[in-house]
């Protein structure tokens, strides 16, 4: 068969030093004949490229430049308001040695610090002192009396590693022995392809291209990991077996998910420690930590996760993400890349914040990242220099931007302080302009057809439904002492009806299913609990019996509320029972026939049935039984006596609290203590 290609002269000059011109243009390998086998088949001409002039050598400092230098400190000391007084004289006032006016140790603007680069690893300083001598020491290496900065050149090697152990806890696992818990290559490819197609879509922390060479070389030289590089596989094959279901798993890696769970996230953690996480200023070791800390959402306490995102929250402080890589005069990608970080740090403090019934401690002043770009993977270059021009429409970024949007409204616009603090005609307005904002920027270039896209729809309008709820949410009105007039109750029925339905069509769509790891972490109880509390008091009507096709449609969805026996689920399902009770009073006392009764209410009385109160206990002493953890609360007839939680607040006397009459007084402090043993029960549950 005649080659296609014509052939030129055969080389006869001995190869050159360098490549050439085209090969080095097409980075390809440049076999570095005259001419090449590249330019041979282009037909175009060989011409050896011109290296780059060697970099001057840097010459070694004479004695007088070092005492230059060192006046130069002094001079700064002196200008910071330090007394220079001999150090060994005891007598001085050590009152001369602290700051006159105190600006050393006043906290500088975000981007008014620096950043230290040191063997790849990047940290930040703007204490005003020492901002102003990095520029003196970093060639005098005088920068190990930075405090913290420094520590790992000035401890003993297993210092960091101690340190670290000392948050992430040791699972008895050797460096040597993470090399024989990675799964197979073929194993290693599937994680990978699970990691993107299910959590890289929805965090954003990597860039693909660039990760998925390290995951192709890592796979085929797992004896020789960069540390750094090890734990960010880890935390990839943790994060992607917490985003699969369990059939899923096994089909796939042969194990159960409880114990890849538990095998990947040892070996995440281990691997964390084994890289001194505590004292790490490494970009992928950050990346590892956000990645472990979004899988761990379904299996970690929210006060315990909370903490370990401000681990996060700080170590990206120290590395300078609080402050816009711009501004730091960093290279176009790697700011970009820690925009993405940072503001996954913020969504994640945030969320956590909230889930474990705190304020949310990051202040406006605190950073000043920008968000990160509309753009896509592929135009994003490690070697760019220029930042590319951003998408009018949707890209790979679009759910993470969205987000990050409203992180954005509620942290450095302080959203919700200006919800709650706003009068009740004012608080819809807000939420109106932020939705017009999500609107004009994503949602209207958002095809339903694409399950991001969908996705994206529906968690919008959920998180901002939910803002809106909390924004009128029954308990301020019991802070208030009075009455909930009947068009704030219209306004809660329709919000929650609304976020339930929501939350049943994201289960529905065969296209999500990859992302209902993330959607089931973040179940709207309030909008459930008030959607029942008010279905009381609306036994007819065509929204109501809207209203409990949606609640039918979340106990077939999850069917976690009718399987276990968690206080949160047990009490939702008789606040369940109590309301279709009353919707079957109300059609028999119109005369309006018989109500038929759905499947999963005659599951929930079956349950009820089965799990009779105890025998033999005094009836005032039925609340000691803690029956709401064990079983069923009693039938409604009894259970006035019987309802108490778990954190010793009892409610005497359910009917008057549960009366729908009285829905101001339906007890949120109960449900909020109710909430979060949810959480906790959750979470050690999945750990144990």
């Amino acid at each position: 068969m005649s080659n296609p290609y014509p052939l030129g002269p055969s080389p006869t000059k001995a190869p050159r030093a360098h490549s050439c011109v085209l090969c080095q243009k097409r980075k390809v390998k440049c076999d570095r004949n005259s001419p090449c086998a590249g330019c041979i088949k282009s037909g175009t001409e060989c011409v050896e490229a011109i290296p780059a002039p060697p970099r001057p050598r840097k010459r070694k400092a004479s004695i007088s430049e070092l005492q230059s230098r060192l006046k130069r400190c002094e001079e700064l000391i002196r200008v910071n308001g330090l007394s220079m007084a001999n150090p060994d004289d005891r007598e001085s006032d050590m009152e001369e040695l602290m700051p006159k006016d105190g600006s050393i140790y006043q906290a500088s603007p975000p981007g008014k610090g620096k950043l230290i680069v040191d063997q790849g690893e990047s940290r930040f300083v703007d204490n005003t002192l020492w901002t102003g001598l990095t520029d003196e020491f970093k060639e005098m290496e005088v920068q190990r009396h930075s405090g913290s900065a420094s520590r790992r050149s000035t401890l003993p090697p297993r210092a960091a590693v101690d340190a670290s152990h000392f948050l992430l806890g040791s699972n008895g696992i050797s460096v040597q022995n993470l090399t024989m818990l990675h799964p197979p290559p073929v194993q290693i490819f599937r994680l990978w392809q699970t990691f993107l197609d299910n959590v890289n879509p929805l965090s954003r922390v990597v860039r693909a291209p660039t990760t998925q060479v390290q995951v192709l070389e890592a796979s085929s030289n797992l004896g020789n990991l960069p540390a750094t590089t090890e734990a960010l596989l880890f935390a990839i094959y943790t994060s992607a077996i917490c985003s699969m279901s369990n059939g899923e798993c096994e089909t796939m890696m042969g194990e159960p998910k409880n114990s890849l769970y538990s095998k990947y996230l040892a070996a995440a953690k281990q691997a964390l420690g084994a890289v001194g996480l505590i004292e790490s200023s490494d970009l992928v070791v950050l990346q590892a930590l956000v990645l472990l800390l979004i899988s761990m959402h379904q299996n970690q306490t929210p006060h315990a996760l909370w903490i370990l995102t401000g681990v996060a929250f700080r170590i990206g402080q120290r590395m300078g993400l609080h402050a816009d890589g711009a501004t730091l005069g960093l290279p176009v990608f790697e700011s970009e890349i820690r925009r993405r970080v940072w503001w996954q740090i913020i969504l994640l403090d945030n969320r956590t914040a909230q889930r474990a019934g705190i304020r949310d401690s990051i202040t406006p002043s605190s950073f000043d990242t920008n968000l990160p770009a509309n753009i896509n993977d592929v135009d994003l270059d490690p070697n760019m220099r220029e930042m590319p021009l951003e998408h009018k429409y949707q890209t790979e970024m679009i759910f993470c931007l969205i987000t990050y949007e409203i992180g954005k409204f509620v942290v450095k616009e302080s959203g919700y302080q200006k919800l709650f603090a706003a009068p009740l005609p004012a608080k819809d307005k807000i939420m109106d302009e932020l939705e017009s904002r999500l609107h004009a920027k994503f949602l209207r270039y958002c095809d339903r057809s694409i399950s991001l896209h969908a996705l994206c729809i529906a968690v919008a309008k959920s998180i901002t439904s939910n803002m809106r709820l909390m924004a009128h949410h029954p308990r301020h009105w019991k802070s208030k002492h009075s009455n909930m007039p009947q068009s704030e109750r219209d306004i809660l029925f329709s919000l929650s009806s609304g976020m339930l339905e929501n939350d049943n069509m994201v289960h529905s769509i065969p296209g999500l299913k990859r992302y209902l790891w993330h959607v089931q972490v973040n179940f709207q109880f309030d909008a459930f609990i008030i959607l029942l509390s008010e279905l009381r008091r609306r036994p007819k009507g065509e929204a109501s019996s809207r209203a409990w096709h949606h609640v039918q449609e979340a106990f077939n969805t999850h069917h976690e509320l009718t399987s276990d026996d968690y206080a949160l689920h047990i009490a939702i399902c008789n606040l369940t029972l109590q309301a279709w009770e009353a919707r079957e009073a109300h059609f028999a006392q119109q005369n309006h026939g018989h109500v038929e009764v759905p499947d999963f209410i005659a599951t929930l009385r079956a349950k009820r049935s089965s799990q009779q109160q105890p025998e033999n206990v005094p009836h005032h002493e039925l609340h000691k039984t803690n029956t709401v953890q064990k079983g069923f609360l009693s039938h409604p007839k009894e259970r006035h006596e019987t309802l108490s939680d778990s954190t010793g607040d009892n409610f005497t006397d359910l009917d008057a609290a549960f009366d729908p009459s009285q829905f101001d007084n339906l007890g949120w402090d109960y449900w909020a203590n109710l909430l979060q043993e949810y959480d906790y029960q959750n979470d050690h549950q999945s750990l144990s």
